[in-house]
């Protein structure tokens, strides 16, 4: 789900908590509850009368509470990572609800018609295969749920405590992990941050992160304080999360405590030396200019965006257009503002652009005839031209909002009406385009013109 429908769903929260565990709740205890209510009225036929529509109705009513934990369970998951089994598991109790809700239902009607008696019977057969079922599922979903929530919170309780045994006057007890440590588990499979000077291992859950994989392997190794505070300091369910992939805290060192007897020795204060914060041209940058080797010049600073580029939520073609380039103006223009997308962006940083003591010479403009511009007419290399500009669209037609066919309208035309039409004025996508422009239109325009979509219509 896209963070704007996220914002916008009915299943996501109410006044800031999230709406799936009261659903789900609901739904795990009345569903099964009326479930066996259902079996009971099948076997006791004088209770039939009174209890049978109530039976249904409180069926009716858990299997919508199975389709909002449905819904509001994907919603909350966006948020805070799905666990796979008990999300299966939920997609299966909806339609399995419905299912036994049919059945009663069939169950009743048959009841009071006159149909032999052994189509009555074989429905109920049918109704207690389901009732066994469901409930079954039931009690799956509720486990799953509870395991994924609670299992990694709550450590074993051993029946008796073992004391901890008092450190003599010479002893120096280590208070923690060092920072050096940290530092080698550096990778997606073995990866460790630090968070306000506690340490967490993060290696289960990088697959989990919602917002991918990469975000939190270029944090591996490193002090994710400020990524993780500009992302998620007011939420809750982040930290709760995080607390359970606390492995320890960084070591403070201690003062050794001098004998009675002995001269004290000094110890010699150990200091982390600050790394310097590294710096490269923009040559450097120009050559890690492809999708699996992806670096980016944003506000003067340089950010490997190679674990990114398949996570990004809208497409992989506006990251890798941006590859080796100054990707600050189309960065700007999308998400000027937006506090995810910064913060994202932070955990991606790998230096700053470096000053050239030397003035570079300008780059030489590069410029394509109209009859060059025409021959890009297909969806495997699509060109087109607005304001006399020339734009590379291939890698964007799978990824534009509006659908590949308003791409495909422009492939070796001249595209300024169209583009006008349909964003003039807007500066998101204007900066978007032009991190796929490839230089200038020369000579004659003789391109056909691209009509847009309000165009075609009339």
């Amino acid at each position: 789900m896209h963070p704007a429908q996220l914002q916008s769903s009915i299943f996501d929260t109410i006044d800031g908590l999230p709406i799936h565990p009261l659903a789900v709740h609901v739904a795990v205890v009345l569903l099964p509850l009326s479930a066996i209510a259902l079996a009971l009225l099948i076997f006791v036929p004088k209770w039939r009368k009174a209890y049978l529509p109530l039976t249904l109705v409180g069926l009716a009513i858990a299997t919508v509470f199975t389709f909002i934990a449905k819904e509001s369970g994907e919603a909350l998951g966006d948020r805070v990572g799905e666990p796979q089994t008990h999300e299966d598991l939920g997609g299966i109790l909806f339609p399995a609800a419905v299912g036994l809700l049919a059945v009663g239902v069939a169950f009743y009607f048959l009841e009071k018609s006159d149909k032999p008696k052994w189509v009555i019977q074989a429905t109920a057969g049918v109704a207690i295969a389901a009732i066994l079922s469901v409930s079954t599922l039931t009690y799956f979903v509720g486990h799953t749920g509870a395991e994924a929530t609670w299992s990694k919170r709550i450590g074993p309780v051993d029946a008796i405590p073992t004391p901890t045994p008092t450190p003599t006057d010479t002893e120096t007890p280590g208070t923690g992990i060092t920072a050096a440590e940290v530092a080698t588990h550096n990778k997606s499979t073995d990866c460790w941050i630090i968070i306000k000077s506690d340490v967490y291992d993060l290696a289960s859950y990088i697959q989990q992160h919602p917002g991918g994989a990469g975000v939190l392997t270029n944090l591996c190794g490193k002090d994710a304080t400020q990524a993780f505070d500009s992302q998620h300091s007011t939420e809750m369910a982040p930290a709760s999360a995080l607390a359970a992939l606390k492995i320890g805290t960084i070591e403070e060192i201690p003062t050794a405590t001098p004998t009675p007897t002995a001269t004290p020795t000094p110890t010699p204060t150990k200091t982390t030396p600050k790394p310097s914060a590294k710096s490269y041209t923009t040559a450097q940058v120009a050559t890690h200019k492809t999708g699996s080797d992806c670096w980016s010049i944003i506000n003067k600073k340089v950010y490997n965006l190679t674990s990114y580029v398949s996570n990004h939520p809208g497409g992989t073609a506006v990251i890798s257009a941006i590859c080796g380039k100054d990707g600050t103006s189309a960065f700007s223009g999308q998400h000027s503002g937006e506090a995810t997308p910064t913060s994202v962006l932070s955990g991606l940083l790998i230096g700053t652009l470096a000053t050239s003591t030397t003035t570079d010479p300008a780059p030489v403009a590069k410029t394509y005839t109209s009859a060059q511009v025409a021959s890009h007419n297909s969806a495997s290399s699509c060109w087109g031209v607005v304001n006399n500009n020339v734009y590379d669209l291939t890698s964007y037609i799978s990824s534009h909002p509006g659908g590949s066919s308003a791409i495909n309208a422009l492939c070796g035309k001249d595209a300024t009406s169209a583009f006008t039409g349909q964003h003039g004025g807007e500066s998101s996508p204007t900066n978007v385009l032009a991190s796929f422009k490839l230089g200038t239109l020369s000579g004659t325009n003789t391109l056909d013109t691209a009509q847009g979509e309000e165009e075609e219509e009339d």
